[in-house]
């Protein structure tokens, strides 16, 4: 997935957020997105975008 950007839906919790890290982890730039309050998405804690 390197070099590749992903948008993740609810990425803000549960199977979305799990979606998110994995990308990450895969290399892909990934934008989250959730309906849920504003809040730091899961993936970012590992560095990268989201």
């Amino acid at each position: 997935m390197r070099g590749k950007t992903v948008l993740v839906t609810g990425a803000g919790q549960g199977l979305g957020a799990a979606v998110a890290r994995r990308l990450a982890a895969d290399g892909a730039t990934v934008i989250g997105a959730d309906l849920a309050k504003p809040r730091t998405c899961p993936a970012s804690a590992t560095g990268s975008s989201t």
